[in-house]
């Protein structure tokens, strides 16, 4: 169901699997930003870099059970089933194209920005959504390269508010907080059998244990 004028939330991620690293960092920016949806969009990982090899399906059900917890969370599978690569500039224009009223939000980390310039059109990213930034404690912005330096020199705006009278365009960075939990840290913990229910939900590890994943 879309909402008229909504502020709709876009977080891509490889979700392998997704944890509380993932979830209260979404939650966080999405109370932060007063959207009225977030969509988690699960990326199909390229053969080379599948750290897992799981089915796309598993990573995709763990998403959903999420989204069944979290009333504000909606999945969005299209990058899973495209068989082609998924550029994120053609991902944002489906979506502007089927909610033209809505501003997006697409969500990235800091280590996202540092190439954002070499992503593929991303001058169209920026004219189809607003980049929001997750900072870490001890981000030091003297540390961006020229080329993010340049960047934020032309696009950042300092609060949520600025974004209120513009639908696309803005790179904000947001207040730092510190989830620092990693699938990667994850799939090691499952894998030794080591307790993991500060790193994701009970629902989700229960998924991982009936399907033996990461083992």
């Amino acid at each position: 169901m879309s909402m008229p004028n909504a502020r709709i939330g876009l977080y891509g991620g490889s979700f392998d699997p997704i944890h509380w690293g993932h979830i209260n960092s979404a939650k966080h920016l999405a109370n932060w930003l007063a959207l009225d949806k977030l969509t988690l969009i699960p990326n199909r990982i390229p053969p080379h870099k599948n750290a897992s090899n799981i089915d796309a399906s598993h990573r995709h059900n763990m998403v959903k059970l999420v989204c069944q917890q979290e009333s504000l969370f909606t999945v969005d599978d299209r990058e899973l089933v495209k068989t082609s690569t998924s550029y994120t500039v053609e991902t944002l224009a489906e979506l502007k194209q089927e909610q033209p009223q809505s501003t997006l939000f697409f969500l990235i980390g800091m280590d996202s920005l540092q190439t954002f310039t070499t992503w593929h059109r991303w001058q169209d990213i920026l004219q189809l959504a607003h980049i929001v930034v997750s900072t870490r404690p001890g981000y030091c912005p003297k540390n961006n390269n020229q080329e993010v330096q340049t960047l934020l020199a032309q696009y950042q705006v300092n609060q949520v508010a600025d974004t209120k009278h513009r639908s696309a365009g803005c790179i904000l960075l947001a207040p730092e907080k510190n989830w620092d939990i990693s699938s990667t840290q994850l799939r090691a913990a499952v894998n030794n059998q080591s307790k993991c229910t500060d790193l994701a939900p009970k629902y989700i590890l229960d998924y991982i244990n009936r399907y033996k994943l990461y083992r």
